[in-house]
This record gives C-alpha cells, sequence and structure tokens, in this order.
C-alpha cells in the first residue's frame, strides 16, 4: 500500500466508517486485489501525470468520521468537496494551509470550531453552510483571496462583525453568511464590490443603515436579503435605480419611512405573488370583478407600512389597533403595546424578574399594585413612567424593545447587571437624559441612531456626537464605563460598557490603566483607536444626509433557493434590537 493511499484511508474511521467503504471502489483493500488510489470513488487524478491527486468529491454519501490533519500531505490538492455526509469535528490547519487549494465545500455537516485562515491564493469557492461553525473572522479574511467568486458560511454560529477584508475579493460573485450571529454594522466596503450580484445577509444581529456604496445606480446586485436584522434609519432611495435587481426584503428590521413608489413595482419580489391572481379568480366568479392585480398594492410585498402589522411583515398587513403601536416599515409578528404596566411586565419578564435581587415577585408582578409604586420605579404627576432605577439588581435576559416606547423616560440605569444580547436602538425614541448599560455583558456596538440622539449623557452638547458617551467600545473601559475610554493592553474586554480591563491570568488581578506612564505606553494605540471611533462617526453622519430621501423593501418565504431560507427548526429571532 502507497503512502497516499494510506493518507486517504484515514477517512475510513471506526466501524461506520469500514462500513460505510464496503460498497465504495477501492477504499475497502483486499489482499486478493488492490484497486490503484486514482480509480477509487470520488478520487481524481491530474490527467497528465495519472498519480497526483487534485479533487476529492464524495457528496451525499453518509460518510461519518473527522477531517483528517494528513490530507494537508496532499499538496497539489485543488478541490475537497464532501458536502451532505456526517463529517464532525474541527477543520484542521494542515487541510488550511494546502497551497493550491481551489474548491471548498463541506456543507451540510455537523464540523465545529472556528473558520481558519486559508493559506491559498488560489481559492475561488468556499462553501461551509449549514455546520456548527462558531467564533469570529478574522480580520485579514479575504486579503489573500483576490479570485474568490462566492463564499457561504450561511446556516452556522459565527459572530462578530463582518471584517472590511472581505473588499479584497474583487470577483465575488455570493456572498452568504445568512442566519449566524453577526452584529455591528454592514461594512461600506462591499459596496465596492463590482461583480457582487448576490448578497444575502438575513438573519443576523446587523444594526445601522443600508450603505450608500451597496445602494447606488451601477450596483450589479440581483438579489439583497437583509430581512430578520436590526437595521434602521430609511431605505436610501437609489434602490429603486438599481436595474439589476429583482429580490430585495428588509422585513424584521427597525427600519422607518416608506417604501418608495419606484420600488412598489411587479418585478420587485415578484414570486411573493405566484399563485395569487389564480387564488383570487377562484374566489371571485363575478365576471364584473377586475383582478387583484389590477388593484394591488406592491409596496406591500416590499414592506408593510408604519402603523401595520403581518406574519411576515409583508403582504397582507393589518394596523395596529388602539393603544398599539408600530413605527417600523417590515414589522413582524405583533405591534407594540404602548402600556406602561404591560411594558414594566415586559422588561420583568424579559431579564428574568422573579430572581432579581432585593425585592419579591409580589413587588412588580401584582396587577392591584400602582405601578409607580414599583420598586425601582419614578414617575411624575400625571403617573407617567419617567425613571428606572435597577442598577445591581441580579437582571439576566435582554434589553426588551419595549423599554424604549415609555414616551416620559428620561433615566433609565441597568448598570452592573447580568444582562447579554445588544442594546436596543429602540431607546431612541425615549427621551432619556442619562442612560447607565454599563457592567453588563452587552455584545456588538451602540445603534449609531443612539449615537445620533441629542442629550444622552451629555451626548451632542457640545456639538459632537460620540458612541462612547452611551457605552466604551468592547476592548476599552473607563471608570464608568462610557465618557473618557481608554483601551486595554491585556486582556480586553469583549463586551460594551466594561469599567475595567478583564482579569490578568499571569497576575490574578484587574489590569488599570491608572498610571501617565501606562497611558504614555498606550498613546499610540489609544490615538489610533480614537480615530477609527472619529471616523465611524463621520460615516454615521454622512450617512443620516446620504438617507434623507424615505423607502424600503421586504421578503417573500417562497424563494427558488430554500438553502438561504431558516429551515423549519429554527426559531423566529426576538425583536429587541
Amino acid at each position: 500500500m502507497s503512502s497516499m493511499e494510506e493518507i486517504l484511508l484515514r477517512l475510513i474511521q471506526d466501524e461506520d466508517g469500514k462500513k460505510w467503504a464496503e460498497d465504495k471502489k477501492g477504499w475497502k483493500i483486499s489482499e486478493e486485489k488492490n484497486v490503484y488510489y486514482c480509480y477509487w470513488t470520488g478520487i481524481h487524478c491530474d490527467n497528465i501525470d495519472k498519480e497526483t491527486i487534485i479533487g476529492i468529491f464524495l457528496p451525499s454519501l453518509k460518510l461519518k468520521g473527522t477531517l483528517p490533519s494528513e490530507f494537508g500531505l496532499i499538496q497539489n490538492l485543488r478541490e475537497l468537496s464532501l458536502p451532505d455526509n456526517e463529517i464532525y469535528g474541527v477543520i484542521p490547519d494542515e487541510i488550511a494551509k494546502l497551497p493550491h487549494l481551489k474548491i471548498l465545500n463541506l456543507s451540510k455537516n455537523t464540523l465545529s470550531g472556528s473558520i481558519p485562515m486559508f493559506k491559498s491564493p488560489s481559492l475561488q469557492s468556499i462553501d461551509l453552510s449549514s455546520n456548527k461553525l462558531s467564533g469570529t473572522l478574522d480580520d485579514d479574511f479575504g486579503k489573500r483571496h483576490e479570485r474568490m467568486t462566492d463564499i457561504d458560511l450561511s446556516n452556522n454560529n459565527i459572530s462578530g462583525f463582518i471584517p472590511d477584508s472581505i473588499s479584497f475579493m474583487t470577483m465575488l460573485d455570493e456572498i452568504s453568511l445568512s442566519s449566524n450571529q453577526f452584529s455591528g454594522t454592514i461594512p461600506v466596503s462591499i459596496g465596492y464590490l463590482r461583480s457582487l450580484r448576490y448578497l444575502y445577509l438575513n438573519n443576523n444581529h446587523l444594526m445601522g443603515y443600508i450603505p450608500s456604496t451597496i445602494a447606488r445606480f451601477s450596483s450589479p446586485l440581483a438579489e439583497l436579503w437583509l430581512q430578520k436584522n436590526n437595521l434602521s434609519g430609511t431605505i436610501p432611495a437609489l434602490t429603486a435605480d438599481m436595474t439589476e435587481l429583482f429580490n430585495f426584503y428588509i422585513d424584521g428590521n427597525k427600519f422607518t419611512g416608506t417604501v418608495p413608489k419606484e420600488l412598489c413595482k411587479k418585478e420587485i419580489n415578484a414570486d411573493f405573488f405566484e399563485g395569487a391572481d389564480d387564488a383570487y379568480d377562484e374566489d371571485n366568479d363575478d365576471d364584473n370583478n377586475s383582478s387583484d392585480s389590477e388593484n394591488r398594492d406592491y409596496c406591500q410585498s416590499v414592506a408593510c407600512p408604519e402603523g401595520y402589522v403581518s406574519k411576515y411583515g409583508t403582504y397582507p398587513c393589518s394596523q395596529c389597533d388602539n393603544k398599539y403601536y408600530n413605527p417600523y416599515l417590515g414589522r413582524v409578528g405583533s405591534c407594540i403595546d404602548m402600556d406602561q404596566r404591560d411594558i414594566l411586565q415586559a422588561l420583568y419578564d424579559s431579564t428574568d424578574g422573579d430572581n432579581w435581587k432585593g425585592m419579591t415577585r409580589h413587588d412588580w408582578v401584582n396587577e392591584s399594585k400602582y405601578y409607580c409604586s414599583f420598586s425601582g420605579v419614578s414617575c411624575d404627576d400625571s403617573q407617567n413612567v419617567i425613571a428606572l432605577n435597577l442598577k445591581d439588581r441580579g437582571l439576566r435576559g435582554t434589553i426588551p424593545e419595549q423599554v424604549g416606547f415609555l414616551r416620559y423616560l428620561e433615566r433609565l440605569d441597568l448598570s452592573d447587571n447580568f444582562l447579554t444580547g445588544f442594546i436596543p436602538s429602540d431607546l431612541r425614541w425615549a427621551p432619556l437624559e442619562t442612560l447607565d448599560i454599563s457592567g453588563n455583558m452587552l455584545q456588538g456596538q451602540v445603534p449609531p441612531l443612539l449615537c445620533l440622539k441629542d442629550g444622552i449623557n451629555a451626548n451632542g452638547d457640545d456639538g459632537q456626537y460620540d458612541c462612547n458617551n452611551i457605552a466604551c467600545d468592547a476592548g476599552f473601559y473607563s471608570a464608568t464605563g462610557s465618557g473618557d475610554c481608554k483601551p486595554c493592553a491585556f486582556n480586553p474586554p469583549h463586551v460594551l460598557g466594561s469599567k475595567h480591563c478583564m482579569q490578568n491570568k499571569n497576575h490574578h488581578s484587574i489590569f488599570h490603566h491608572s498610571s501617565s506612564s501606562n497611558d504614555n505606553a498606550q498613546h499610540h494605540d489609544h490615538d489610533h483607536s480614537h480615530f477609527s471611533v472619529i471616523a465611524a462617526t463621520v460615516s454615521i453622519t454622512i450617512g443620516v444626509i446620504l438617507v434623507t430621501f424615505l423607502g424600503v423593501a421586504s421578503y417573500v418565504k417562497r424563494k427558488r433557493n430554500m438553502r438561504y431560507y431558516e429551515s423549519a427548526n429554527t426559531s423566529v429571532p426576538q425583536y429587541e434590537i
């Protein structure tokens, strides 16, 4: 048996592997007859020398096992495709270092761990969709892969920000990052990809605006999926001038405004109404009735308007009732309950109120009790909630969006708890003067519209708007968790609003930058980090100007390519951000 055969047979593991190999040509080596490895099932060798393995292609064969690190010894391997099998474990670094790899398809397996940095400059296609991958994408992701045409990381558990370096993949035709845990904003640099036709970012935690670089007249985008995120602002009017666009989905976000009339046409999201006319004709036998399509509001195939709601955020839309409200386009599920007691109840339920410190369930969950007398609640003379002080009460869970709809709330202190998730952009609706969310475990970044809101923690008083006034970014800290934020040299926190750096594992202490020498030592990194903050602030301000014209869009449940949709067992995200 040759060394190459031995390397390949590393894929056959345990009894499951042996059983799999029984009816596969070459994979079961008998003493009576050996099959040359170039003729094994799924093995492709160079047509010239007849011995160099250039491809391993074994799709949908119920192969069970891990990826052998020994595959890294197949130095001329150009394609490794094992989709729709039962491959588990991590992607070995040895495989990531293959110097000539062009195609990697390991989709529909149960791979875990993070995505490694791939070495090959020849990479053209990566499909790691529908696995259990986690971690974040490296900041240099994409820098050495200028030939990449498509990348699919959908249906995993990848978090963190989408790296700007993805723009180095100048030949990209398709990007799918759907159904992950990505946060932050959509990189402006994605709009610089002049060949990009398909962009799928739905079902994440993205916030901020649609970059003007994406919504432009010369854009080749045919499909733009942004549904079920936490995006805000208005839809750039230029989306109506994107001549190639036919699917534009935005439901389940925090967009405001109206759908531009130029975007309300049957060519956009056309498959949403497939069969609708036939159904209408069957239900209406009167020949005098005109077709439903003649009177159809095609704006609703993009998104339900403000004040309306639907199951999917699109047609058919129902108006909100009485005490309910909705300022957003494409609202999914239900309108927002504006009753103050109900909002307080939502906060209690969302933050594990039964286990709050220093109070009992009777202090809040009591129909006979006046809500202004709830522990930590302050009201004005008109019984309007103006302050919530729940500092260090042991709150666990997420901040519900409803808190932002307390119309008279001026002070909100949720500091020093165990809150997770993200800061809701909905807080911009409340007339907040002070906001303290420090000392929690909140992720992502401060919502851009909250960074631009006047008055919160004196934000904008001097004409300057800074997200640090709301909360220190991840990797930074201050004594109050906001304001004059400094970078951590060691063990930087990975959460917003930190009051100190993480515990130093070597010295078993908290590392503080208190001395002038430490501050001077960090001066360069501090300036560089503040430059990034200033640049982000300028970008946000420019974004506000660019999105003056109102617009919007939505998505449909039926789609020609179902792999980008949530599977039947995918839970519907909570719209709390």
